[in-house]
């Protein structure tokens, strides 16, 4: 499994083990970011065990669980938080779609970006959220 990259320290994923871990950390990450709920599907290791690891590993972690379609004001809040820390970052979900459009609410919610800025490094990075445009124009505008 590949890391995506969206930025030069930002990365979104699929799905992580352990190992991603340790392949994360040789890669420089020092913040993971864990946008999926436990038990969201049968195997998927839950989000304390992962938590423990990276922790043990010197890693900052953050769970901030995304159920599709229940998007909230949290949600993005938690995102500035999490992505405001300025070092090299791997968020991820089952597909990293979830983790790559918090960071692009992220970065309109803080106008970091505009709104084709975070189109085309998330387009870049595989992620395709052209019908999308009207939500991070939202975001921003709620964000002066």
């Amino acid at each position: 499994m590949s890391f995506n990259k969206i930025e030069e320290t930002t990365f979104a994923s699929p799905q992580i083990t352990t190992a991603d871990i340790d392949r994360a950390i040789a890669q420089g990450v020092k913040v993971i970011i864990n946008n999926r709920p436990d038990y969201e599907e049968g195997g998927q290791p839950l989000n304390a065990d992962l938590q423990s690891y990276a922790e043990e590993k010197g890693l900052t972690w953050h769970h901030i669980p995304l159920v599709g379609g229940n998007l909230s004001e949290e949600h993005i809040t938690l995102s500035v938080a999490a992505f405001k820390e300025s070092a090299p970052t791997l968020a991820f979900c089952r597909s990293g779609t979830r983790s790559t459009m918090l960071w692009g609410l992220a970065m309109a919610a803080t106008h970091a970006l505009s709104t084709d800025e975070i189109l085309e490094k998330a387009s870049g990075a595989g992620y395709d959220f052209a019908m999308q445009r009207g939500l991070f124009e939202q975001v921003r505008n709620l964000h002066p």
